[in-house]
């Protein structure tokens, strides 16, 4: 079964600025804290050769670090 995709534009200036760093890392997240799934598997699909380099999205964020890292992205 194929998903139907939309392809939707925005006026919002803010996505320019939206990386592929910025997208590989909410990837991460979401498979490894939202969705659980093994660390061992999103390091292979994802490239990443070491837990190290996937410590960052290991933890789940806490509304200080969420509030920190928005006030960085001026988006508060």
């Amino acid at each position: 079964m194929e998903k139907e995709h939309s392809n939707q534009t925005t006026t919002n200036n803010r996505y320019q600025y939206v990386s592929s760093h910025d997208l590989r890392r909410y990837w991460a997240h979401q498979l490894l804290v939202e969705h659980g799934l093994n660390t061992r598997i999103v390091m292979s699909l994802g490239g990443w050769r070491s837990f190290n380099s996937l410590k960052p999205y290991l933890d789940k964020p806490t509304p200080q670090n969420i509030s920190t890292e928005m006030d960085k992205a001026d988006w508060t």
